[in-house]
């Protein structure tokens, strides 16, 4: 777990699924990532995402509203580690 004044990142929890779907398949949360995830890679990541290492779930500290995810991938990058992330557009 990580945080900061504002946020927390913490491992995907049951409850953090449909705000992740939803990062995954947006179009506007997608745009410069390639586009919506397609749907079956989605319905693998929905059953592998919760408590997978490397990608927590950002948190509003103040409300628990989840805002996004970061990914990272040791080696994603010829060689070298990509740290990304995706937020909601709201």
């Amino acid at each position: 777990m990580l945080t900061t004044r504002r946020l927390l990142l913490r491992p995907v929890e049951p409850d953090d699924v449909p705000a992740h779907l939803r990062l995954w398949t947006d179009p506007e949360v997608r745009r410069h990532l390639g586009g919506p995830v397609p749907p079956d890679t989605v319905r693998v990541r929905e059953k592998g995402c919760v408590g997978a290492p490397g990608l927590p779930t950002v948190m509003d500290k103040e409300d628990g509203a989840v805002l996004g995810s970061v990914l990272v991938e040791p080696g994603a990058r010829a060689g070298r580690t990509e740290v990304s992330c995706q937020l909601l557009p709201e």
